[in-house]
Formats: C-alpha cells, sequence, structure tokens
C-alpha cells in the first residue's frame, strides 16, 4: 500500500469513508468533520437541488501545510474568539484613557488636549480620519479580489490604481495655486464628495462578471478628491493652533489619516466578508461563512486546489460572483462615509458670522473727520 502523501491514512477516517475508499490507495485528509478521503478520485457531490443543478456536500478547507500535515487549526481559523477580541477593545480602551489622563497632567504633553476645543480643528481630524477610510482602505479587498479571485499579477493589480495616483497629483500641482487663498472648508469638504462620488461610481459599475476595467472611471473621480484635500490638511491645521503648536497640529492630522486607514481595513473587512458569505449561501455553497473568510483572506487559489473536482467549476464560479459583491459593498460603504464626510466637515468648520456692534457702542463720528 503506498504511503499517504499528508494527513492520516484511511484507518483514522470514519467507517463510511473507509467503505467510500475501498482497497484502493487513499489519501485522508484530517480536515475538520466531515472529513474528506479521496480514494484514487475526487468523490462526486451527493446532493442535489430541486432545480437539478449539483450543489455540494463537501465541507471547504484550505489545503494543508507539507510541514506540519496534522496541524488542522491553522487551516482552519480565520477569526479570533470572540474573548480575544474583547479583550483587544477592552485594552485599546484602558489604553486611551491612560494615554488622556498622562497628556492632561503633564507640563510637557506630547499631545495637548486644549486643541479639540477648537471646532475647526477636530472637524479637520475627522476630515484626515475619514478621507483616508473613504479612499484609500477598499485598495485592500480590491487587491485581493484582482490577485487571488481574478488571478492577475502583484504589478497588474497596482497598476489599476494608476487612475487616482496621476489624477490626484495633476490635480494638486495645476490646481493648487488657484485654490490658495480660498475657504478651506469648501476646498476641504468639496475633496471629501468627490471622493464619496467616485466610490460609488465604482460600487454602480462592479456588476455580474466585472473586472480591472470597472474600477478606472471610480478611481479617477476619487484620485480628483484626494487631489483636492490633502495638500491643505496639514497646512490649515498649522493655522487653527498657536506657532509653538503647529508640530503637534500636524503630527495629529497624520495620526487621524493611520487611524483612519486601520479602522478602514477592519470595518470593510466585516463588510466585505458579511456581502460574500450571502452571496455564496444563495449559491447553495457549504459553510458560507468561512468560504467567505477565505476569499477576504485571498485564500482563493487553496480553495479551488483543496474542492473536489467535480465540484470545482462551481466553486469557482461562486467566488468570482462572492468577490465582486464583496468589492461592491466595499466601495458602498467607502462612498456613504465620503459623502457624509464631506457635508459634515463643510458644516463643522464654517466660519461663524461677526457679531455686529451695538450702535451705543459706537462714538460718534464728527463732521469732517477723515478728511
Amino acid at each position: 500500500m503506498p504511503r499517504p502523501r499528508w494527513g492520516r491514512s484511511s484507518a483514522g477516517c470514519s467507517p463510511r469513508a473507509r467503505r467510500g475508499a475501498g482497497s484502493s490507495s487513499s489519501t485522508c485528509r484530517s480536515a475538520p468533520p466531515p472529513s474528506c478521503c479521496v480514494a484514487g478520485r475526487s468523490p462526486k457531490p451527493t446532493r442535489r437541488s430541486a432545480a437539478g443543478s449539483t450543489s455540494l456536500a463537501w465541507r471547504v478547507s484550505a489545503p494543508p501545510r507539507p510541514a506540519r500535515p496534522t496541524d488542522s487549526s491553522a487551516r482552519t481559523r480565520t477569526v479570533g474568539p470572540p474573548s480575544v477580541s474583547g479583550g483587544c477593545w477592552w485594552g485599546a480602551a484602558l489604553l486611551l484613557a491612560g494615554f488622556v489622563a498622562i497628556e492632561a497632567r503633564t507640563r510637557h504633553a506630547m499631545f495637548d488636549l486644549a486643541l479639540l476645543r477648537n471646532r475647526s480643528f477636530v472637524a479637520v481630524l475627522l476630515a484626515g480620519l475619514l478621507l483616508t477610510f473613504a479612499a484609500f482602505t477598499t485598495f485592500t479587498y480590491t487587491s485581493i479580489w484582482l490577485q487571488s479571485v481574478l488571478g492577475m499579477s502583484p504589478l497588474a493589480a497596482g497598476l489599476t490604481g494608476l487612475p487616482l495616483s496621476v489624477t490626484a497629483f495633476g490635480i494638486s500641482a495645476v490646481l493648487g495655486r488657484v485654490l490658495h487663498g480660498r475657504r478651506p472648508d469648501l476646498v476641504i469638504g468639496a475633496g471629501l464628495l468627490f471622493v464619496g462620488l467616485g466610490s460609488l461610481l465604482t460600487a454602480a459599475l462592479l456588476r455580474g462578471p466585472a473586472g480591472w476595467p470597472s474600477l478606472l472611471p471610480g478611481l479617477a473621480l476619487v484620485g480628483v478628491g484626494v487631489g483636492l484635500a490633502t495638500p491643505i490638511l496639514g497646512s490649515f491645521s498649522m493655522s487653527l493652533v498657536p506657532a509653538d503648536r503647529g508640530g503637534m497640529a500636524a503630527g495629529a492630522v497624520n495620526t487621524a489619516r493611520q487611524f483612519g486607514f486601520a479602522f478602514g481595513i477592519a470595518a470593510l473587512g466585516s463588510v466585505f466578508t458579511t456581502r460574500a458569505q450571502s452571496i455564496l449561501a444563495g449559491r447553495d455553497i457549504p459553510d458560507p461563512g468561512r468560504v467567505a473568510h477565505a476569499i477576504a483572506g485571498g485564500q482563493t487559489p487553496g480553495l479551488l486546489r483543496a474542492a473536489p473536482a467535480a465540484g470545482r467549476q462551481l466553486l469557482d464560479s461562486a467566488a468570482h460572483a462572492a468577490g465582486v459583491a464583496g468589492v461592491q459593498a466595499t466601495f458602498a460603504v467607502a462612498g456613504a462615509v465620503g459623502v457624509i464626510a464631506g457635508l459634515l466637515v463643510t458644516v463643522l468648520m464654517r466660519p461663524g458670522r461677526p457679531r455686529p456692534a451695538a450702535s451705543a457702542d459706537r462714538p460718534p463720528v464728527a463732521e469732517g473727520a477723515g478728511r
């Protein structure tokens, strides 16, 4: 009997799997239940839908690692348990509270909390955070979709973002002098609106068998918004604070932008996975939650290699549909965030109306004065 390539032998399988394997050479994978035992050829699907189309009755799992063939937990767990996630949130909240307490008491604060009393400065921080969220975090899952689902190379996938880069550079270079001296609230607000509209346009174009060309018009429009809003964020934030707090203000804006990117990846990852899971469930794919997490993590090629040959085409079609739907959902959420952020920032940054002085406080002007 030839030696199994990986996993356990047929003796470790269930009685049903051993009867299916018979006396032929078999390869048994120690995946989570139910185990999949391959005997000479890939197992055929065992369930049919009412419409007569074949539906799969196997559990999809990522391919094993040769170095540790029995480590099934590394292949199946895509997210941590709720206790770990909750601990991270509580830990972050405690660290933030500790930072605020220290900064409020120290004489040489890293960040002067009194700056947050300025409504316009808070609006600039929100603009930096939400601009990065709406404009750039979608690239994470777009790149995964292009490479792992559509099979593009990393270089080709990266070139799809070229319209955004070129447009942003051109807008900032050409309109920089024209917009100098304009009201910052209108410029930043318009930039965020362009980012939101570009993302919504991309979401509208990503339908059915969409590919990378569907990304280009919307990304170009997002680049217009980035070119408008990004150059003015740093300079305007420094103008809102005392001169000795200028570096602190610019650093706070950069920190807000990084936080927006980190938070956006986590939030849009949940959006992608939820939307992909609904598409997979509608196509009768077993364990759609695990498959959706695998697609969001770029493991689509591994899923297809681990799937039986009879169901590989069905899984490939479902993965394409789930990938398009997941990316479309991320752009839709990012577009909504961009539009709302543009309106919110415009309102918060709006300069207050000057109060007219009372007539009694004005001294009478003598006739002929000023002549």
